[in-house]
């Protein structure tokens, strides 16, 4: 009987730790993201479109590193509203909270571009 009030506690904080991990996995789950590395002058761009729902937080975790030329990360509605302006040649991570149900695009545009970027989106 004692062996199995020995066992009964690490039993329930393994279950419970994997509960906590499985919930987190749950709730913050990857929308899409964007890398690249740009070794010569270029000029193009790259985006996410994905759908949210009012009142969803969204988290945009970003990076960039310009040796060159232009770069604009860039959060829009459906309609082309600007939803945010993120400052290249940083490192951040900018939470959202959306406020309409929607389609959203995430747009990098870069001319005459060398270096290179990474963004990341979460819904939270």
């Amino acid at each position: 009987m004692k062996n199995k009030k020995k066992l009964i506690k690490p039993f329930l904080m393994f279950t419970l730790f994997f509960l906590i991990l499985f919930l987190f996995m749950i709730k913050s789950s990857n929308i899409g993201s964007i890398t690249n590395t740009i070794s010569s002058k270029s000029n193009n761009n790259s985006q996410i479109s994905f759908k949210c729902e009012k009142n969803e937080k969204i988290n945009l975790k970003y990076s960039s590193n310009i040796k060159q030329g232009t770069l604009k990360l860039q959060l829009t509605d459906s309609k082309g509203s600007v939803i945010a302006n993120l400052k290249p040649n940083i490192n951040l991570s900018k939470e959202i909270l959306i406020s309409n149900t929607d389609t959203y695009i995430f747009c990098v545009t870069y001319s005459d571009f060398v270096g290179n970027y990474k963004i990341v989106i979460k819904s939270i």
